[in-house]
């Protein structure tokens, strides 16, 4: 229920749920009614599944980098409908109270992105991070680019996932919709600019793209240059937390009002807030350097805060990638597992059971426990021995380790990486704490947090 007459929305358009979330000026003040929430909704996330056999042909099924064994697809036009449903409902939540939304954050998985003609229309489905198609552009990228100078400009290996990857498929694969694409923007920027009109990207979602000189923090037209992609492709650079633009503001030339779509005031504000774990670790405090954030998932991601990146290929040698913190001044190193949390569902799956009957045979026993218990220790031993790579890796010696996502809700799991953890670990109690950071940066913004 809401307590407070204005509130403010984090957005997080997510893998497998779009998330709106609404907060009072009272959830980011330290305390018993930190996190606190007013109003949420979640919307599945609108997946399209091709064919396995479809780039079955492209794939190399003995390289470390395979995803998932079936990629994935999403319509543009189906993630702004959903994301507009979830703030709908969030913003009709929050009328039974009187309760006005004065500003919306908005977050997103990184790497997948839009390409977009001069109409704001979509020229091709949107490649989902995960979709394990793009291994042949990361081969030919190490073999023209290279390794060690790509990440001695990004801070990143070279691997399938990254956003130009999708871009250099497409530009192979349909040659046509390449040609019609004037602009790259990635899911967060894409809702903004359906909300807004505007057009935008902030330097933390532009670390996973592949094209940012990290240091410098702007496009890098030698790599830009050396793809064939043109740097007019790519939106203007922000700093995560800025106010974009305005709800209806923008005049998109998409035939769609966002303030009728979404119940938002026109003139609401509206901040980018970068990709959803790092977006994370900013509202639950992991701004520090040596700060760790374990977030379980669907997929595991493993943040370490840092002060400035390491350019000597070190890490990325040992395939962690860099960027930039939404925090001002921080950068992080980052790894993880691409099927992190995910791996409990798909067993679920094949034992036909419940979210509950799966954690009751976890702590009482039962016919498939044997198997649940499995999985749940495979997650536990594969997730902290990747945290120990990146602490050595990064070299902090002192660590303040802090986990949150949908994993927490598995006290199993947790108790499990505690038991192989060397440190204490800290459960955050911020049950969507992407929404909660993409909000905090819009509360700082529009100045409600106080």
């Amino acid at each position: 229920m809401a307590s407070s007459s204005f509130s403010v929305v984090g957005l997080d358009v997510g893998t497998t749920g779009i998330k709106a979330v609404a907060y009072g000026p009272e959830s980011f003040q330290p305390g018993d009614g930190f996190g606190r929430e007013l109003a949420k909704a979640i919307v599945p996330t609108p997946t399209h599944r091709p064919a396995a056999s479809v780039f079955a042909g492209e794939r190399d099924s003995g390289a470390d980098d395979v995803l998932v064994d079936v990629g994935g697809e999403f319509l543009a036009d189906e993630m702004w409908e959903a994301s507009a449903l979830a703030i709908r409902s969030v913003v009709d939540q929050l009328a039974v109270d009187g309760c006005r939304v004065a500003g919306v954050g908005v977050t997103s998985m990184g790497e997948a992105g839009a390409p977009l003609d001069a109409h704001g229309q979509a020229t091709h489905p949107i490649i989902a991070w995960f979709d394990p198609r793009t291994e042949p552009q990361a081969r030919w990228w190490a073999e023209h680019i290279g390794e060690e100078h790509t990440s001695a400009i990004t801070g990143i290996p070279v691997r399938p996932v990254f956003g130009m990857m999708k871009l250099l498929w497409i530009k192979e694969h349909a040659p046509e919709a390449f040609a019609r694409t004037v602009r790259w923007l990635n899911m967060a920027d894409y809702a903004v600019f359906r909300l807004t009109g505007e057009q935008a990207t902030d330097y933390c979602l532009a670390s996973r793209t592949l094209a940012l000189d990290l240091v410098h923090r702007r496009w890098s037209d030698e790599l830009l240059d050396a793809i064939g992609v043109d740097r007019s492709t790519l939106a203007d650079l922000v700093p995560s937390g800025t106010i974009v633009g305005t709800v209806g503001a923008g005049g998109s030339s998409i035939d769609d009002a966002a303030d009728d779509a979404t119940g938002l005031s026109t003139g609401c504000p509206v901040v980018l807030a970068g990709q959803d774990h790092v977006a994370a670790a900013h509202g639950l405090g992991v701004t520090q350097p040596g700060d760790l954030l374990d977030s379980i998932g669907t997929a595991e991601a493993l943040f370490v805060v840092t002060d400035e990146p390491e350019m000597d290929g070190h890490l990325s040698g040992l395939g962690i990638g860099q960027g930039a913190h939404v925090t001002e001044g921080r950068t992080y190193a980052m790894t993880g597992l691409a099927n992190g949390g995910g791996r409990i569902d798909s067993v679920r799956r094949r034992l036909n059971l419940t979210w509950d009957s799966f954690m009751h045979q976890a702590i009482n026993g039962g016919p498939q426990a044997e198997q649940v218990i499995a999985v749940i220790d495979e997650i536990a031993e594969s997730g902290q021995a990747a945290l120990e790579r990146l602490v050595e890796a990064v070299g902090v010696r002192s660590v303040r380790h802090l986990v949150t996502g949908g994993g927490t809700r598995n006290q199993v799991l947790i108790e499990c990486k505690q038991a192989r953890s060397g440190r204490p670990l800290q459960v955050v109690p911020v049950a969507e704490a992407s929404c909660f950071g993409a909000a905090s940066l819009a509360a700082s913004a529009i100045e409600l947090a106080g």
